[in-house]
């Protein structure tokens, strides 16, 4: 333990001493000046302190490091998410990378694509059913035409013969 001997600290050891049958017959004391193993200690405390901070500077610095270099490739598949929900199906990803993150974006590419290519099939097929539309409508004025041209001269012919049917002056066999 620690001792206050004379005007120093000392650290301190006392230990009984024992006759051969087990009695105490004196007591052995030990103190060594506690000052020296003072600044031992707060010198072991500081550069313990300094690894310890430098370790977790580094540590923050290498992770700040690491998740850029992860994120930056995500945060670019987000953007172009979010350009491709606002219409634009070529958005930047910007370069293609190792790994996981690689095959998402390669992933990603493939899948614009196939947006793109399915937006064209259904251009397509609307312009198709569009023109189909067109003819039919084109065929039906065509048809109210030619029935307007036919109901025209038929009109009168219809007109005449009910009247001579109505008539009673006429012989039957006209």
């Amino acid at each position: 333990d620690r001792a206050f001997v004379v005007n120093d600290w000392y650290i301190t050891a006392y230990e009984p001493i024992r006759d051969m049958n087990q009695n105490r017959v004196g007591m052995l004391y030990v103190g060594v000046l506690e000052a020296p193993y003072r600044d031992v200690r707060q010198n072991a405390i500081w550069v313990f302190a300094t690894i310890i901070l430098t370790g977790v500077m580094f540590a923050i610095i290498l992770g700040t490091i690491l998740a850029n270099r992860i994120m930056r490739p995500v945060n670019q598949l987000i953007q172009a998410s979010m350009e491709i929900s606002q219409g634009n199906l070529s958005p930047d990803m910007g370069p293609d990378c190792q790994g996981d993150i690689g095959l998402l974006q390669t992933e990603f590419k493939k899948m614009t694509q196939a947006l793109v290519r399915r937006d064209k099939a259904h251009i397509e097929e609307s312009e198709r059913q569009l023109i189909q539309s067109e003819k039919q409508a084109t065929i039906g004025k065509l048809a109210a035409g030619v029935a307007h041209e036919i109901n025209n001269p038929l009109t009168p012919i219809l007109t005449f013969t009910h009247l001579i049917l109505r008539r009673k002056d006429l012989p039957e066999g006209v």
